[in-house]
């Protein structure tokens, strides 16, 4: 035979509490209903168990409330809703005030916190005027002041006016930042940062955007990574805006091509794919594969690495290039080298420029026959008028070596397309690898 429970009511008089229970007539469990104190109430009379401690005249706390009401000085048991199905059952208000939940299976405590019906296993604790939106599952917030949560599983830790939106997003604190609506995206605080990419993340900082799926801004100001795994390291006003890219730090920087690099500095763009501004000012690594450095560098032949320290006039215009270009022969045929080996992309000559240029080219034979190898040195002065392509007097070659005298390297200026060409010829029969080491020196300028 089971033992008498004490009514609550007359336990609770022992300490001066207003305490009333009641049992549950609900369909889903059978258990109490009990409320502590005078403005803590369960409107809902089918519930099955719930527990309401706290509030205040016109601020209680309710089961069953207005949601409108909270935080305004009309009573949250005016005009309150008909809650349905499990809405109402195992709810436990643990104190504070002006608290409504009208969800089920969630805990709460704390001031002005609002729970929409459908909402269940949702957990607030301390902190005030949070919001858990209708039907979202197993959110959380603690501590801080004005969150709202309104996906699943989403996550607030302590700061001000903090969003989740997206499923299983979280916020760490700060004040004003949103993560989603993308899926696990994550801001671990800061002011006014945005992840709403899938798994995105911001560590912090202010103004910070990870816009796309699984991009990162780890910190600074007004950084953007919009890009699908883009990242921003930090610095202000960088934008990650191509697949992969990264800005490591610095100021106003963009890395726009696909896996392009910003190392620091300022100002930098690297819209090549794979290209690289290690740093420095003003630099632009335009072509793909290519490395700037210094001050106002323009990498614009691909695979160039392109120094500068300085512009006399515009970005490019007074600098030094290093650039690598390649063939495979495999008959006696004049090829060209080319940055590209498969398309034979030449040194383009830009319009109104002057170069003096320093070559060195190696050959080897790669197949079965006899092992051969050759180099050639190549210097001279090319320049472009605007129109015309040509050299300025006549390059200098020198034969380092042949194991093969009909093989052969020449080098021309090509007005047709505008460049400086380096033509090799091996023999029939032969596969041979043909590389080429370019220098440089540049300056452009029209009178």
């Amino acid at each position: 035979m089971g033992t008498a429970r004490r009514p609550i009511a007359e336990a609770a008089q022992v300490t001066g509490l207003a305490a009333h229970r009641r049992d549950g007539a609900g369909t889903y469990t059978q258990g109490d209903v009990v409320t502590v104190g005078d403005d803590a109430y369960v409107l809902r009379a089918d519930v099955g168990t719930t527990i309401v401690a706290g509030g205040a005249p016109n601020y209680e706390n309710v089961v069953g409330g207005n949601l409108d009401h909270v935080s305004t000085a009309e009573s949250n048991l005016i005009d309150p809703p008909t809650l349905t199905d499990q809405n109402g059952n195992w709810v436990v208000i643990l104190g504070g005030y002006d608290n409504v939940v009208n969800g089920y299976a969630c805990v709460v405590g704390g001031f002005h916190h609002k729970v929409a019906p459908g909402a269940n296993h949702a957990t607030v604790v301390g902190g005030s005027i949070a919001s858990i939106l209708a039907d979202v599952a197993y959110a959380t917030i603690v501590g801080g002041n004005s969150h709202s949560v309104t996906a699943n599983n989403g996550t607030v830790v302590g700061g001000i006016e903090n969003t989740v939106s997206g499923i299983s997003g979280a916020v760490g604190g700060g004040s004003r930042n949103v993560a989603g609506p993308g899926t696990y995206p994550v801001v671990g605080g800061g002011e006014t940062n945005i992840a709403s990419g899938n798994g995105g993340v911001i560590g912090g900082g202010t103004l910070n955007q990870a816009t796309a799926n699984f991009c990162t801004v780890a910190g600074g100001t007004t950084n953007t990574a919009t890009a699908n795994n883009a990242t921003v390291g930090g610095g202000s006003q960088n934008d990650a805006t191509g697949a992969q890219a990264t800005i490591a730090g610095g100021n106003a920087s963009d890395a726009s091509g696909q896996n392009s690099t910003v190392g620091g500095g300022g100002t930098n763009v690297a819209s090549g794919i794979y290209s690289t501004v290690v740093g420095g000012y003003a630099n632009v690594a335009s072509a793909d594969y290519t490395t700037a450095m210094g001050r106002e560098a323009s990498a614009a032949r691909r695979g160039g690495m392109v120094q500068a320290a300085g512009k006399i006039a515009a970005v490019g215009d007074a600098q030094t290039s290093v650039l690598v270009a390649r063939r495979q022969t495999t008959d006696a045929t004049p090829k060209v080298l080319g940055l590209n080996a498969t398309d034979g992309t030449v040194i383009a000559i830009p319009s109104n420029t002057s170069m003096a240029f320093s070559a060195m080219v190696v050959a080897r034979r790669v197949d079965a026959g006899a092992e051969q190898s050759a180099a050639y040195k190549f210097e001279g002065l090319i320049k472009s008028d605007g129109t015309t392509v040509s050299f300025v007097g006549t390059p200098t070659t020198t034969v380092l070596g042949e194991d093969e005298a009909a093989w052969d390297c020449v080098v021309t200026a090509n007005n047709t397309t505008k460049a400086l060409v380096f033509t090799c010829t091996g023999a029939a029969g032969a596969t041979i690898n043909w590389v080429g080491r370019v220098t440089l020196v540049e300056t452009t300028g029209a009178h």
